[in-house]
């Protein structure tokens, strides 16, 4: 966790399955800009609700270069 409790939880096999399909998918890196967060910093954390996955380490927010969220035809994985 960044807010430095040293909480290192294990990651969610199904999480890091959907980043690696959207991986290859778009042929480009995926860069994770928020995962694991514990209850205290999520709670901080603007826009973040008291259920969050991230809490879990079952959700990752994160961007592609050259790839952007409003396009017409969704990618679901």
């Amino acid at each position: 966790c960044p807010c430095g409790c040293n909480k290192k939880p294990d990651m969610d096999y199904n999480l890091i399955r959907i980043l690696y399909k959207i991986r290859v998918h778009f042929k480009k890196p995926v860069y994770i800009t928020s995962g694991y967060r514990c209850q205290k910093l999520n709670d901080r954390t603007p826009g973040s609700v008291k259920t969050s996955r991230h809490v879990k380490m079952m959700a990752a927010d994160f961007y592609i270069p050259g790839v952007t969220d409003t396009v017409k035809n969704s990618y679901i994985v």
